[in-house]
């Protein structure tokens, strides 16, 4: 049988003893700044604030923290299942090191998880008696230190997504079947 996660909340606070924690930047716009303590930890550039993270992934969701002093807070979380992840592979014109791995959300709904946007605005379609049935895609871009960290991350996480995505049948069949295993 699947075991199921732990509840996850916004503002709970998660030890990361034993936890694979692999700590990003990400652009936190006006909108999402309330979902962090303390909204001067972030770092102002060029009119854009930057906010250090954490990813992790518990059970079969990808995770967002903050780090505090008494491991990292939650910021934000999705379901694994409904992510992808790409490495940018066009280097920063600057000479940095830093890599960006963008997160695409796919879903049906137009609520967002936290921290993630539309590239433009989204249009929901009704074409006579149909609806919609192409999910609506939302981006997360992430930076890394370097390539190593980055490329590590990538891998974490599409092993997670692998996982995530395998159990979706057995689930469904839970669904339509509670007497079923």
């Amino acid at each position: 049988k699947d075991q199921q996660p732990p509840a996850i909340e916004s503002g709970m606070v998660i030890e990361l003893d034993g936890i694979l924690a692999f700590p990003c930047v990400c652009e936190v716009n006006e909108s999402a700044a309330h979902f962090f303590v303390d909204e001067v930890t972030g770092v102002v550039v060029e009119g854009i604030t930057w906010q250090s993270l954490l990813l992790l992934f518990v059970g079969h969701h990808l995770v967002f923290t903050q780090p505090v002093e008494s491991g990292a807070r939650v910021i934000a979380w999705c379901n694994l299942e409904r992510v992808t992840a790409d490495l940018d592979q066009v280097r920063p014109e600057d000479g940095s090191t830093a890599r960006r791995l963008s997160l695409l959300h796919e879903w049906f709904d137009l609520a967002l998880p936290p921290l993630f946007l539309f590239d433009a605005d989204p249009v929901y379609e009704e074409d006579g008696p149909f609806v919609r049935f192409t999910p609506f895609v939302s981006r997360l871009d992430l930076w890394f230190e370097n390539d190593s960290l980055a490329v590590q991350a990538l891998e974490a996480l599409n092993q997670h997504i692998f996982a995530a995505k395998a159990t979706r049948g057995r689930r469904l069949l839970r669904f339509l079947d509670p007497n079923r295993g």
